[in-house]
């Protein structure tokens, strides 16, 4: 994991582990890695863990997809890294969101939104869900913090 990719921070937990921010080390672009310990004697736990991957998988190789990130690699992972120390599991390598709308509508002032710019932000989650829908994708878990967005939202 460390040749590819420098470790910069723990962004949060998701629902299958630590979301981690780092750097490729050879494009220097930075990801979001998603560290999964792997639990392979549940079998709840690795279904939960292919429905994800193969969704990721099916909408990463979708073209025209500007609604979510994709996936870029995995990896496999047996030994510790330098900043995980049990680090036996996967990690999902995606594109970074800039920040989340949960963030993003805690820092802003109420007063400075604008009703156009609700409405953009209203078109585009819903452009987005209609785009999982057409892919046969039904999201369980949609929220502010779960909603990516960038500086040109």
């Amino acid at each position: 994991m460390t040749e590819d990719y420098k470790l910069i921070e723990v962004l949060g937990e998701g629902s299958f582990g630590k979301v981690i921010k780092a750097k490729n080390r050879r494009t220097d672009v930075e990801v979001a890695v998603k560290f999964i310990q792997c639990k392979i004697k549940d079998k709840r736990f690795c279904r939960m863990l292919i429905r994800e991957l193969s969704v990721l998988r099916q909408l990463s190789s979708m073209k025209n997809n500007n609604h979510t990130s994709r996936l870029l690699d995995i990896i496999v992972c047996k030994k510790p890294t330098e900043n995980l120390r049990d680090a036996s599991g996967l990690f999902f390598v995606q594109e970074f969101g800039q920040s989340d709308l949960n963030k993003f509508l805690s820092t802003v002032d109420a007063d400075s939104l604008t009703e156009d710019h609700v409405l953009q932000i209203l078109y585009n989650m819903l452009c987005a869900i209609n785009y999982l829908h057409t892919a046969n994708v039904m999201h369980r878990d949609i929220k502010p913090s779960n909603l990516l967005i960038n500086d040109d939202f």
